[in-house]
């Protein structure tokens, strides 16, 4: 099991897959990302899939510390700061939410925007 949490009401195991799939409906459900990709920046476009690969967010744990790390595509005229920064913040409250532990740090690259076509970035954001 990839974490494992105690509570009042007992022991909780989980696997990675689990936060996988809350950052896959949380990048879903913003609108201004066009997609997740791999660290090539090739975009995958059905992102809820459950047999789609899960190198598209990478999950590690390090002794209690979990890592999330995560690459996108954006729309054009979004503010990098704003999109990256609510992500961060919407990822976090749901793993917490879920398994009861705050991911301590997300990294979010940003590997291309779109307009008509696709202008490639290479831009990390950590929080």
């Amino acid at each position: 099991m990839f974490i494992k949490t105690e509570n009042e009401y007992g022991s909780i195991n989980m696997d990675k897959r689990v936060i996988e799939k809350i950052v896959k409906y949380i990048i879903n459900d913003s609108p201004e990302v066009i997609c997740l990709t791999n660290s090539k920046g090739q975009a995958v476009i059905n992102l809820i899939s459950d047999n789609m690969d899960s190198y598209l967010v990478d999950v590690r744990k390090d002794n209690e510390d979990i890592f999330i790390r995560l690459y996108i595509i954006i729309k054009f005229g979004t503010s990098i700061k704003k999109i990256t920064h609510r992500l961060i913040r919407e990822i976090k409250s749901s793993v917490f939410e879920t398994t009861g532990v705050t991911p301590k740090t997300i990294f979010i690259y940003i590997k291309g925007i779109k307009s008509k076509k696709i202008a490639k970035r290479d831009i990390l954001i950590k929080g």
